[in-house]
């Protein structure tokens, strides 16, 4: 696997763009930005994301939300085209049976997510399956009539346990968890939330993800919390235990 690295020779300045170079395996390179702020040599996102895009963009009521999904999508395609050698509009995605993105093949092997909330976005890139996710902490979320219908009664009891001051973030860390979990095994939603369990280690950053239907979920999962802005939530998921986060700013 080539390891995959920024290099700003050549690159527009802000605009993400990535060049490839040689890399490590074992790494997941992650990126967190802001929607709703103006974006350095780039005014307008619709030129470079394809007719689908443009056309799911524009059937948001708000404009807010239309220009938050092109900044979405158009520095997502950014990032990848830097990995792929290529112009961003020339980028073409498939979806998988539960709607997954990925890159056409002959793209190169390349994984990658996107996770949007509010007014912040989350790309994660590897050489293998890989899903992020990241949610604006809502403190006046109902959490435990929310964990009661769709958790697991371990992480039930985990957060019924934690200080009431504290329960709110700890909900937000096993819904991101969860999110990531079945982003990255391409179920979604298909899958039930409560029929995987996340168990957190004792450092609270590493958890395994605990299939309870492994028929369709590999028990091989792990789920890292990471680092985000004041007020989000956000984890990232792979396979094994043997990989890292590297956090990247855009060009």
């Amino acid at each position: 696997m080539h390891d995959l690295i920024p290099d700003d020779r050549g690159a527009a300045a802000g605009s993400g763009r990535l060049q490839a170079a040689a890399v490590a395996a074992g790494e997941v390179l992650l990126w967190e930005f802001p929607l709703d702020a103006a974006s350095p040599g780039r005014s307008d996102w619709t030129p470079i994301l394809s007719p689908a895009e443009q056309a799911h963009a524009a059937r948001f009521v708000r404009e807010q939300d239309r220009e938050r999904y092109r900044v979405a999508h158009g520095r997502l395609r950014e990032i990848l085209a830097g990995f792929c050698r290529c112009e961003p509009d020339a980028l073409v995605f498939e979806t998988g049976p539960y709607g997954k993105p990925a890159l056409r093949p002959a793209a190169g092997p390349i994984r990658f997510n996107l996770s949007h909330s509010a007014g912040r976005a989350m790309v994660g890139v590897a050489g293998e399956e890989i899903g992020v996710d990241i949610e604006r902490i809502d403190r006046g979320l109902d959490v435990p009539a929310i964990a009661a219908r769709y958790f697991h009664a371990g992480e039930r009891r985990a957060i019924e346990s934690a200080a009431s001051a504290e329960r709110t973030a700890l909900f937000f860390r096993y819904w991101t968890a969860k999110e990531a979990a079945l982003k990255a095994c391409g179920l979604g939603l298909s899958l039930p939330l409560d029929a995987l369990e996340i168990r957190f280690e004792p450092h609270g950053e590493l958890a395994a993800v605990v299939s309870h239907d492994p028929a369709r979920l590999a028990p091989d999962w792990t789920v890292r919390c990471v680092p985000a802005a004041p007020g989000w939530a956000a984890a990232v998921c792979r396979r094994g235990r043997d990989w890292t986060v590297r956090r990247l700013p855009l060009l």
